[in-house]
């Protein structure tokens, strides 16, 4: 009726490889920023929050804060030789204004992935 040695000596065999096994596993998860696919480094939050404050700014329509976040010397040329499309620093401002102010509501939504 009784369990021979040999018997509980593999089972705890198993049980000390399956609870192995499991410590091994737990200790090679890597953790992720909340609500993303990103591996959690010092790095890859302070990218995430920079984003993140950036589409908060979006979705307030705060321009200050947009603008706190772009180079005094921004330019873009519209990727083309036509000047007139060309936009600086103060152009942006401009350009924010214009499009904030015909829009009722902004809805910003970024993905974060690996």
């Amino acid at each position: 009726m009784g369990c021979s040695f040999r018997t509980i000596m593999s089972k705890r065999l198993l049980l000390s490889t399956i609870v192995l096994t499991l410590l091994l596993l737990a200790g090679c998860t890597k953790n992720y920023i909340p609500n993303t696919d990103v591996e959690d480094t010092e790095d890859n939050r302070r990218v995430v929050t920079f984003c993140e404050t950036y589409r908060k700014a979006v979705e307030r329509r705060d321009i200050g804060r947009i603008l706190s976040m772009v180079s005094p010397r921004y330019y873009e040329d519209g990727g083309n030789v036509d000047a007139s499309d060309d936009l600086d620093y103060e152009g942006l401002k401009a350009f924010m204004m214009n499009e904030f102010r015909e829009s009722k509501a902004i809805r910003y939504e970024i993905r974060y992935r690996r």
